[in-house]
């Protein structure tokens, strides 16, 4: 494996841990307001950030502002 196909999965390994991390915060705070059977946390967070992250990666890549690094990490 070259090392650029090495550098692209660090990316993808760290963007996915961290919003990985980030996912789980957000998903416990919506469930302590919303104590209910139904995982509600889960789905504000999966709705919220497919959205978000469909929107700012579509513009990004609009305009040029993410090189393919920056998109593997974001995506």
């Amino acid at each position: 494996m070259d090392s650029s196909r090495q550098l692209g999965l660090l990316y993808i390994f760290v963007g996915s841990g961290l919003g990985g991390v980030v996912r789980y915060g957000l998903a416990m705070g919506v469930r302590g307001v919303y104590n209910k059977p139904f995982p509600m946390g889960t789905f504000v967070v999966n709705v919220v950030a497919c959205l978000l992250m469909g929107f700012l990666v579509g513009m990004a890549d609009q305009k040029q502002l993410l090189s393919p690094a920056g998109r593997l990490f974001w995506t």
